[in-house]
């Protein structure tokens, strides 16, 4: 049974897959603009889940170790060269999920912003031992649900309903003042 394993907030998580033209087990790198969830300029050192990777070892929390900005570059608009070429990218694994102790079924990462995933909780589902950058890293979208069975009907007025129980927990009935 997997102990939860709550990480830091992350600014942001993935939403689709983004195409590094390099990996390693510890960074991504690449010179494409990219959009992390609504944002194509995340800020210099910020977290991020990367959970929507095509190869899913490629999942797994990151920083921001510079900056993806997409200025013109060299070259003109009728000369030779390359204009608007994308500024290369560097994304590393944060220090508190890069190593396989760290890195675990049940690891819980809350993401704080977004458009798609903002105040979301993510949990890896993969059973370990996970080697970082070279097993795959699952994550799911957390729900907390209660426990137990509670049913009955509502009658009365808000803001004082009395719950009528038909079956499970009995509730006591407000009395009417």
């Amino acid at each position: 049974m997997a102990v939860l394993d709550r990480k830091e907030v992350v600014d942001r998580a993935t939403v689709q897959p983004l195409v590094p033209a390099k990996a390693t087990t510890m960074t991504l790198e690449g010179e494409s603009t990219f959009t992390l969830d609504g944002t194509s300029s995340p800020d210099l050192g910020s977290r991020a889940l990367f959970k929507a990777q095509e190869d899913p070892k490629q999942n797994g929390l990151f920083e921001i170790l510079k900056n993806p900005s997409f200025a013109g570059s060299e070259g003109t608009f009728a000369g030779a060269g390359t204009f608007a070429k994308g500024e290369p990218w560097v994304l590393g694994r944060t220090a508190d999920a890069d190593s396989e102790s760290e890195v675990t079924e049940g690891m819980t990462v809350p993401v704080a912003n977004g458009e798609v995933n903002r105040r979301t909780t993510w949990v890896q589902v993969n059973e370990g031992p996970i080697e970082v950058g070279v097993s795959a890293q699952i994550f799911e979208e957390f729900w907390a649900a209660p426990g137990g069975k509670a049913s009955g009907e509502l009658e009365g007025m808000y803001p004082n309903p009395d719950v009528i129980p038909t079956e499970g927990i009995v509730l006591p009935v407000a009395e009417e003042s």
